[in-house]
């Protein structure tokens, strides 16, 4: 495949769900995303927490379950800048 195909049809696929969010909120990406996960049941660390991963909220954040109980990571720990 030439890379202006594989370029279009990127972006028709992005704009596509961006649409889709935009229509009908972000549980149709939610859902999608969930079947695309790797890792689900399995240990991680992310925002100085460390538990097992079990998926994501409706708001895309990491839930984490510790000793503790389950733990909700935002999104936007990712990209906060760390110094």
């Amino acid at each position: 495949m030439a890379a202006p195909t594989l370029t279009e049809a990127y972006v028709r696929h992005t704009l596509n769900w961006l649409n889709r969010w935009e229509d009908e909120g972000a549980k149709p990406v939610h859902d999608e995303w969930r079947g695309l996960a790797h890792g689900v049941g399995e240990q991680a660390s992310q925002g100085g927490k460390t538990g097992t991963f079990m998926g994501i909220d409706e708001d895309f954040g990491m839930l984490l379950r510790t000793q503790e109980g389950t733990t909700l990571v935002p999104l936007t720990t990712l990209l906060e800048d760390p110094s």
